[in-house]
Protein backbone atom coordinates (compact mmCIF):
# COMPACT_ATOMS: atom_id res chain seq x y z
CA UNK A 1 0.00 0.00 0.00
CA UNK A 2 2.98 2.38 0.98
CA UNK A 3 4.15 1.83 -2.39
CA UNK A 4 1.26 3.47 -4.25
CA UNK A 5 1.95 6.26 -2.06
CA UNK A 6 3.22 9.36 -4.43
CA UNK A 7 6.60 10.86 -3.04
CA UNK A 8 5.74 14.76 -4.02
CA UNK A 9 2.96 14.34 -2.01
CA UNK A 10 4.74 13.36 1.24
CA UNK A 11 7.08 15.92 0.50
CA UNK A 12 4.27 18.20 0.38
CA UNK A 13 2.88 16.71 3.17
CA UNK A 14 5.78 16.81 5.55
CA UNK A 15 6.47 20.68 4.22
CA UNK A 16 3.36 22.19 5.68
CA UNK A 17 4.62 22.53 9.27
CA UNK A 18 7.58 24.03 8.53
CA UNK A 19 6.00 26.88 6.56
CA UNK A 20 3.69 27.36 9.20
CA UNK A 21 6.23 27.74 11.86
CA UNK A 22 8.34 30.16 9.08
CA UNK A 23 4.83 32.30 9.05
CA UNK A 24 4.45 32.32 13.32
CA UNK A 25 7.96 33.44 13.26
CA UNK A 26 7.80 36.23 10.26
CA UNK A 27 4.88 37.49 12.60
CA UNK A 28 6.72 37.45 16.04
CA UNK A 29 9.52 39.27 14.52
CA UNK A 30 7.38 41.84 12.27
CA UNK A 31 5.62 42.69 16.18
CA UNK A 32 9.19 42.63 18.04
CA UNK A 33 11.02 44.66 15.20
CA UNK A 34 7.94 47.82 15.16
CA UNK A 35 10.30 50.97 15.20
CA UNK A 36 10.73 52.55 18.80
CA UNK A 37 8.44 55.62 18.14
CA UNK A 38 5.24 53.67 17.02
CA UNK A 39 5.82 51.11 19.81
CA UNK A 40 5.86 54.11 22.62
CA UNK A 41 2.72 55.78 20.92
CA UNK A 42 1.02 52.62 21.31
CA UNK A 43 2.17 51.61 24.87
CA UNK A 44 1.18 54.88 26.06
CA UNK A 45 -2.41 55.10 25.42
CA UNK A 46 -2.99 51.72 27.42
CA UNK A 47 -3.64 51.36 31.46
CA UNK A 48 -0.63 51.15 33.50
CA UNK A 49 -0.82 47.37 34.39
CA UNK A 50 -1.29 46.38 30.72
CA UNK A 51 1.65 48.49 30.00
CA UNK A 52 3.76 46.68 32.41
CA UNK A 53 2.83 43.32 31.31
CA UNK A 54 4.66 44.21 27.48
CA UNK A 55 8.00 43.96 29.55
CA UNK A 56 7.79 40.28 28.86
CA UNK A 57 7.10 40.29 25.14
CA UNK A 58 11.00 40.61 24.21
CA UNK A 59 14.10 42.05 25.71
CA UNK A 60 13.51 45.73 23.73
CA UNK A 61 10.60 46.03 25.05
CA UNK A 62 11.25 45.44 28.04
CA UNK A 63 14.52 47.45 27.90
CA UNK A 64 12.12 50.36 26.33
CA UNK A 65 9.22 50.31 29.14
CA UNK A 66 11.98 50.07 31.98
CA UNK A 67 12.97 53.25 30.97
CA UNK A 68 12.37 57.04 32.49
CA UNK A 69 11.90 58.28 29.00
CA UNK A 70 8.88 56.12 28.77
CA UNK A 71 8.01 56.74 32.18
CA UNK A 72 7.96 60.54 31.47
CA UNK A 73 6.30 60.09 28.18
CA UNK A 74 3.31 57.84 30.11
CA UNK A 75 2.81 60.62 32.27
CA UNK A 76 2.72 63.10 30.18
CA UNK A 77 0.07 61.31 27.88
CA UNK A 78 -2.01 60.89 31.33
CA UNK A 79 -1.96 64.27 31.77
CA UNK A 80 -3.26 65.53 28.66
CA UNK A 81 -5.77 63.09 29.40
CA UNK A 82 -6.23 65.12 32.98
CA UNK A 83 -9.79 66.38 31.54
CA UNK A 84 -10.65 62.66 31.00
CA UNK A 85 -11.29 62.20 34.97
CA UNK A 86 -13.98 60.02 36.44
CA UNK A 87 -15.34 58.20 39.36
CA UNK A 88 -17.65 55.21 39.69
CA UNK A 89 -19.10 54.53 43.08
CA UNK A 90 -21.59 52.37 43.93
CA UNK A 91 -22.68 50.27 47.31
CA UNK A 92 -21.78 46.49 48.06
CA UNK A 93 -22.52 43.99 51.14
CA UNK A 94 -19.43 41.73 52.04
CA UNK A 95 -21.62 40.03 54.89
CA UNK A 96 -18.50 40.81 57.32
CA UNK A 97 -19.34 42.08 60.58
CA UNK A 98 -19.16 45.17 60.14
CA UNK A 99 -20.68 45.54 56.53
CA UNK A 100 -22.59 47.95 57.69
CA UNK A 101 -20.57 50.89 58.12
CA UNK A 102 -19.37 53.00 55.16
CA UNK A 103 -16.50 51.09 53.52
CA UNK A 104 -19.49 49.22 51.77
CA UNK A 105 -19.34 52.05 49.28
CA UNK A 106 -16.37 51.66 47.22
CA UNK A 107 -14.88 53.50 44.14
CA UNK A 108 -13.49 53.21 40.92
CA UNK A 109 -11.39 56.55 39.80
CA UNK A 110 -8.76 57.91 37.61
CA UNK A 111 -8.86 60.82 39.37
CA UNK A 112 -5.41 61.29 42.06
CA UNK A 113 -7.17 62.70 44.82
CA UNK A 114 -10.59 60.62 44.81
CA UNK A 115 -8.92 57.53 44.52
CA UNK A 116 -6.67 58.53 47.83
CA UNK A 117 -9.85 59.44 49.63
CA UNK A 118 -11.23 55.75 48.74
CA UNK A 119 -8.21 54.07 49.66
CA UNK A 120 -8.46 55.94 53.32
CA UNK A 121 -10.99 54.32 56.29
CA UNK A 122 -11.21 58.12 57.31
CA UNK A 123 -13.77 58.40 54.21
CA UNK A 124 -16.17 56.34 56.30
CA UNK A 125 -16.21 58.74 59.25
CA UNK A 126 -16.58 61.88 57.05
CA UNK A 127 -19.82 60.44 55.24
CA UNK A 128 -20.97 58.80 57.99
CA UNK A 129 -20.64 62.35 60.55
CA UNK A 130 -22.87 64.48 58.86
CA UNK A 131 -26.05 61.99 59.43
CA UNK A 132 -25.56 61.85 63.08
CA UNK A 133 -27.81 64.75 63.48
CA UNK A 134 -30.76 62.25 62.42
CA UNK A 135 -33.24 61.28 65.03
CA UNK A 136 -32.84 57.66 63.22
CA UNK A 137 -29.17 57.67 63.12
CA UNK A 138 -27.42 54.18 64.76
CA UNK A 139 -23.80 53.35 64.04
CA UNK A 140 -24.62 50.60 62.16
CA UNK A 141 -26.90 52.53 60.03
CA UNK A 142 -26.07 51.67 56.62
CA UNK A 143 -25.57 53.73 54.05
CA UNK A 144 -25.82 53.89 50.00
CA UNK A 145 -24.80 55.63 46.80
CA UNK A 146 -28.03 56.83 45.23
CA UNK A 147 -26.96 58.93 42.53
CA UNK A 148 -24.07 60.95 40.95
CA UNK A 149 -23.25 64.65 39.07
CA UNK A 150 -19.56 66.11 38.16
CA UNK A 151 -17.77 66.38 41.56
CA UNK A 152 -21.14 65.36 44.12
CA UNK A 153 -22.54 61.88 45.61
CA UNK A 154 -25.67 61.74 46.88
CA UNK A 155 -26.27 59.22 49.37
CA UNK A 156 -28.83 58.63 52.19
CA UNK A 157 -29.97 55.83 54.95
CA UNK A 158 -32.21 52.75 53.79
CA UNK A 159 -35.41 54.78 54.36
CA UNK A 160 -34.17 57.35 51.84
CA UNK A 161 -35.56 59.87 54.16
CA UNK A 162 -32.52 61.50 55.22
CA UNK A 163 -29.97 62.52 52.14
CA UNK A 164 -26.31 63.84 52.39
CA UNK A 165 -24.56 65.65 49.22
CA UNK A 166 -20.44 65.38 49.38
CA UNK A 167 -18.38 66.56 46.61
CA UNK A 168 -15.59 63.93 46.78
CA UNK A 169 -12.60 66.20 45.33
CA UNK A 170 -12.97 68.63 48.83
CA UNK A 171 -14.86 66.34 50.77
CA UNK A 172 -16.98 69.67 51.33
CA UNK A 173 -20.95 67.81 52.69
CA UNK A 174 -24.01 68.96 53.30
CA UNK A 175 -27.34 67.13 54.82
CA UNK A 176 -30.80 68.30 52.99
CA UNK A 177 -33.49 68.61 54.89
CA UNK A 178 -35.78 65.88 55.80
CA UNK A 179 -37.95 64.16 52.83
CA UNK A 180 -41.43 65.16 52.74
CA UNK A 181 -43.94 62.36 52.65
CA UNK A 182 -44.47 60.11 50.34
CA UNK A 183 -47.48 60.99 48.10
CA UNK A 184 -50.22 58.93 46.02
CA UNK A 185 -52.23 56.02 46.78
CA UNK A 186 -49.66 53.94 49.26
CA UNK A 187 -51.48 50.54 47.06
CA UNK A 188 -49.40 51.78 44.29
CA UNK A 189 -46.73 53.69 45.26
CA UNK A 190 -44.06 52.32 47.44
CA UNK A 191 -40.79 54.07 46.69
CA UNK A 192 -39.04 57.06 45.34
CA UNK A 193 -35.66 56.97 42.74
CA UNK A 194 -33.45 60.03 43.04
CA UNK A 195 -31.83 61.84 40.05
CA UNK A 196 -29.74 64.35 40.63
CA UNK A 197 -28.22 67.48 38.39
CA UNK A 198 -25.63 70.10 39.00
CA UNK A 199 -25.31 73.59 37.81
CA UNK A 200 -21.58 74.31 38.29
CA UNK A 201 -20.09 77.75 38.72
CA UNK A 202 -16.93 78.30 37.39
CA UNK A 203 -15.78 81.06 39.29
CA UNK A 204 -16.18 79.05 42.77
CA UNK A 205 -13.96 75.60 43.39
CA UNK A 206 -15.64 74.58 46.27
CA UNK A 207 -18.99 73.04 47.48
CA UNK A 208 -20.37 76.36 47.49
CA UNK A 209 -19.97 76.69 43.74
CA UNK A 210 -22.03 74.05 43.03
CA UNK A 211 -25.85 74.28 42.73
CA UNK A 212 -27.89 71.23 42.15
CA UNK A 213 -31.45 69.59 41.86
CA UNK A 214 -32.54 66.72 43.63
CA UNK A 215 -35.30 64.98 42.06
CA UNK A 216 -37.73 62.20 43.82
CA UNK A 217 -39.58 60.16 41.17
CA UNK A 218 -42.51 57.69 42.20
CA UNK A 219 -41.71 54.06 41.90
CA UNK A 220 -44.89 52.31 41.02
CA UNK A 221 -45.60 48.59 42.32
CA UNK A 222 -45.21 46.29 39.14
CA UNK A 223 -48.10 44.90 38.51
CA UNK A 224 -51.01 46.75 39.95
CA UNK A 225 -52.40 47.76 37.02
CA UNK A 226 -52.30 44.76 34.54
CA UNK A 227 -55.43 43.87 35.25
CA UNK A 228 -56.35 47.13 33.51
CA UNK A 229 -55.96 46.50 29.82
CA UNK A 230 -52.82 48.44 28.42
CA UNK A 231 -51.99 49.56 31.88
CA UNK A 232 -51.93 53.19 31.70
CA UNK A 233 -53.26 55.77 34.38
CA UNK A 234 -53.76 59.39 33.37
CA UNK A 235 -54.31 61.30 37.06
CA UNK A 236 -52.64 63.94 38.39
CA UNK A 237 -52.13 62.45 41.77
CA UNK A 238 -48.38 61.28 40.77
CA UNK A 239 -46.52 64.13 42.22
CA UNK A 240 -42.07 64.47 42.25
CA UNK A 241 -40.20 66.08 45.04
CA UNK A 242 -37.79 68.50 44.13
CA UNK A 243 -35.05 69.99 46.37
CA UNK A 244 -33.43 72.79 44.84
CA UNK A 245 -29.80 74.04 46.90
CA UNK A 246 -30.54 77.61 46.24
CA UNK A 247 -33.67 78.02 48.39
CA UNK A 248 -32.70 75.00 50.47
CA UNK A 249 -36.33 73.91 50.58
CA UNK A 250 -38.42 70.91 49.13
CA UNK A 251 -41.06 71.45 46.48
CA UNK A 252 -43.93 69.27 45.02
CA UNK A 253 -44.78 69.11 41.46
CA UNK A 254 -48.22 67.56 40.57
CA UNK A 255 -47.78 65.93 37.13
CA UNK A 256 -49.79 64.92 34.55
CA UNK A 257 -47.48 63.02 32.28
CA UNK A 258 -46.63 60.03 34.59
CA UNK A 259 -47.56 57.06 33.60
CA UNK A 260 -49.37 58.43 30.80
CA UNK A 261 -49.17 56.66 27.68
CA UNK A 262 -45.88 54.42 28.93
CA UNK A 263 -47.79 51.33 29.39
CA UNK A 264 -45.17 50.68 32.09
CA UNK A 265 -44.31 51.68 35.89
CA UNK A 266 -40.68 52.75 36.73
CA UNK A 267 -39.97 49.80 39.31
CA UNK A 268 -37.16 48.78 41.97
CA UNK A 269 -34.86 46.99 39.69
CA UNK A 270 -34.62 49.24 37.03
CA UNK A 271 -31.25 50.84 36.04
CA UNK A 272 -30.73 54.26 38.22
CA UNK A 273 -31.51 57.92 36.84
CA UNK A 274 -29.16 59.78 35.19
CA UNK A 275 -27.87 63.09 34.01
CA UNK A 276 -26.50 64.50 31.05
CA UNK A 277 -27.04 67.47 29.07
CA UNK A 278 -28.63 69.35 31.37
CA UNK A 279 -31.46 67.24 31.71
CA UNK A 280 -32.27 63.62 33.90
CA UNK A 281 -32.88 60.43 32.36
CA UNK A 282 -34.20 56.75 33.30
CA UNK A 283 -35.59 53.70 31.50
CA UNK A 284 -39.51 53.24 32.29
CA UNK A 285 -41.20 50.37 30.14
CA UNK A 286 -40.10 50.37 26.97
CA UNK A 287 -39.36 53.69 26.64
CA UNK A 288 -36.15 56.40 27.95
CA UNK A 289 -37.57 59.13 29.06
CA UNK A 290 -36.00 62.75 29.53
CA UNK A 291 -36.43 65.44 32.09
CA UNK A 292 -35.12 68.75 32.37
CA UNK A 293 -36.02 69.43 36.44
CA UNK A 294 -35.35 73.32 35.61
CA UNK A 295 -38.28 73.57 33.47
CA UNK A 296 -41.48 75.82 33.53
CA UNK A 297 -43.63 73.31 31.64
CA UNK A 298 -41.92 70.71 33.79
CA UNK A 299 -46.17 69.56 35.63
CA UNK A 300 -47.64 69.09 32.10
CA UNK A 301 -45.24 67.63 29.65
CA UNK A 302 -42.12 65.12 29.11
CA UNK A 303 -38.85 66.45 27.78
CA UNK A 304 -38.21 63.94 25.51
CA UNK A 305 -38.95 59.95 25.43
CA UNK A 306 -37.56 57.44 22.83
CA UNK A 307 -39.06 53.88 22.41
CA UNK A 308 -36.22 51.49 23.31
CA UNK A 309 -35.32 48.92 20.91
CA UNK A 310 -37.29 45.70 21.31
CA UNK A 311 -37.31 42.53 23.81
CA UNK A 312 -34.98 43.22 26.03
CA UNK A 313 -34.23 43.02 29.67
CA UNK A 314 -32.66 46.52 30.30
CA UNK A 315 -29.28 45.69 32.95
CA UNK A 316 -27.40 49.42 32.13
CA UNK A 317 -28.18 52.32 31.69
CA UNK A 318 -24.86 55.30 31.46
CA UNK A 319 -23.09 57.79 29.26
CA UNK A 320 -20.30 56.80 26.87
CA UNK A 321 -18.28 59.51 24.21
CA UNK A 322 -21.10 62.28 24.83
CA UNK A 323 -24.11 59.46 23.85
CA UNK A 324 -26.54 58.09 25.88
CA UNK A 325 -25.62 53.60 26.03
CA UNK A 326 -28.04 51.49 27.36
CA UNK A 327 -27.45 47.42 27.66
CA UNK A 328 -29.88 44.82 27.23
CA UNK A 329 -29.83 41.37 27.88
CA UNK A 330 -31.98 38.58 25.54
CA UNK A 331 -31.63 34.64 25.04
CA UNK A 332 -30.78 33.47 21.48
CA UNK A 333 -31.56 30.19 19.96
CA UNK A 334 -28.15 28.95 19.86
CA UNK A 335 -26.46 31.78 21.42
CA UNK A 336 -27.77 31.51 24.94
CA UNK A 337 -27.41 34.72 26.65
CA UNK A 338 -26.72 37.59 24.64
CA UNK A 339 -25.91 41.15 25.70
CA UNK A 340 -26.65 44.07 23.01
CA UNK A 341 -25.20 47.31 23.62
CA UNK A 342 -26.93 50.17 22.07
CA UNK A 343 -26.35 54.42 21.41
CA UNK A 344 -28.82 56.54 20.80
CA UNK A 345 -27.91 58.90 18.25
CA UNK A 346 -30.78 61.49 16.87
CA UNK A 347 -33.46 59.96 18.44
CA UNK A 348 -32.57 56.34 17.10
CA UNK A 349 -30.43 53.59 18.60
CA UNK A 350 -27.93 51.85 16.65
CA UNK A 351 -26.43 48.48 17.74
CA UNK A 352 -22.63 49.35 19.46
CA UNK A 353 -21.81 46.09 20.24
CA UNK A 354 -23.09 42.59 20.60
CA UNK A 355 -21.20 40.20 23.12
CA UNK A 356 -21.99 36.25 23.95
CA UNK A 357 -21.74 35.14 27.63
CA UNK A 358 -19.72 32.22 27.87
CA UNK A 359 -21.46 29.03 29.85
CA UNK A 360 -19.02 29.71 32.57
CA UNK A 361 -19.93 33.16 33.24
CA UNK A 362 -23.74 32.27 32.56
CA UNK A 363 -23.04 29.78 35.64
CA UNK A 364 -21.45 31.84 37.81
CA UNK A 365 -23.64 34.41 39.56
CA UNK A 366 -21.71 36.75 40.74
CA UNK A 367 -20.75 38.36 37.62
CA UNK A 368 -22.52 41.57 37.28
CA UNK A 369 -22.59 44.34 35.04
CA UNK A 370 -21.63 47.60 36.82
CA UNK A 371 -20.98 50.61 34.44
CA UNK A 372 -20.27 51.83 30.99
CA UNK A 373 -16.96 53.52 30.48
CA UNK A 374 -17.53 57.09 30.28
CA UNK A 375 -14.71 57.24 27.47
CA UNK A 376 -13.82 53.98 25.73
CA UNK A 377 -16.53 53.30 23.40
CA UNK A 378 -15.52 49.21 23.51
CA UNK A 379 -15.05 48.88 27.76
CA UNK A 380 -17.79 48.08 29.88
CA UNK A 381 -16.85 47.63 34.10
CA UNK A 382 -17.62 43.87 34.99
CA UNK A 383 -18.39 43.40 39.16
CA UNK A 384 -17.36 39.51 40.55
CA UNK A 385 -18.56 39.17 43.90
CA UNK A 386 -15.93 36.00 44.38
CA UNK A 387 -13.37 36.79 43.79
CA UNK A 388 -14.15 40.65 45.07
CA UNK A 389 -13.12 42.21 41.78
CA UNK A 390 -13.82 45.41 39.20
CA UNK A 391 -12.53 44.30 35.89
CA UNK A 392 -12.33 46.54 32.61
CA UNK A 393 -13.99 44.42 29.71
CA UNK A 394 -12.84 45.23 26.09
CA UNK A 395 -15.78 44.25 24.50
CA UNK A 396 -13.93 44.52 20.86
CA UNK A 397 -11.12 41.94 21.73
CA UNK A 398 -13.45 39.65 24.57
CA UNK A 399 -9.91 40.47 27.16
CA UNK A 400 -9.57 41.75 30.44
CA UNK A 401 -7.92 45.24 30.26
CA UNK A 402 -7.80 45.86 33.70
CA UNK A 403 -8.75 45.22 37.39
CA UNK A 404 -9.76 46.63 40.71
CA UNK A 405 -9.35 44.64 43.70
CA UNK A 406 -12.15 45.61 46.46
CA UNK A 407 -10.41 46.27 49.89
CA UNK A 408 -12.98 44.90 52.42
CA UNK A 409 -13.10 43.02 56.36
CA UNK A 410 -10.94 40.14 56.67
CA UNK A 411 -12.62 37.11 56.78
CA UNK A 412 -14.96 38.10 54.10
CA UNK A 413 -15.29 35.15 51.21
CA UNK A 414 -17.52 36.89 48.63
CA UNK A 415 -18.73 40.72 48.22
CA UNK A 416 -22.30 41.00 46.67
CA UNK A 417 -23.43 44.43 44.57
CA UNK A 418 -26.21 46.58 46.17
CA UNK A 419 -26.58 48.96 43.83
CA UNK A 420 -25.02 50.00 40.24
CA UNK A 421 -22.34 52.52 39.73
CA UNK A 422 -23.46 56.10 39.25
CA UNK A 423 -20.92 58.71 37.51
CA UNK A 424 -19.03 61.47 38.01
CA UNK A 425 -17.37 63.45 35.62
CA UNK A 426 -14.48 65.92 37.60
Amino acid sequence: MMGNVDPDHNVEMNSRPNEEEDVDQGRIKLVTQLPEQLLLEILIRLPSKSASRFKLVCRDWCSLISTTYFTSCYMKHRCQDASRTFTLVYTIDHGAPNSGYLQDIKAVSNHPDVSKIFQKKCIDHALRHPLKRSPNYTPRMELYVQAACHDLMLYSDPSKLNFCAVNLRTRDCVVLPPVPQLHGQPSVIWDRKPGLLCYHDQNKGNYEGCRFKLILVPVVKSGCFRSKGRGTLESPRFSIDIYCSETKQWSVVNIKWYPMKLNSFLNYGSPPIIAHDGMLHWLIGFYLVSVDPCSAHLQHRLGRAVRLPKKHNWSLLGVCGGNIRVVGRRREKGKGLVFNVWDLHHKSWLLAHKIVIPNSFIRDLTYQLLAVHPYDADSIFVFRGHSKMVYLFNMRTNTVEDYHKLKVSGGCRFAALRSQASLLLH
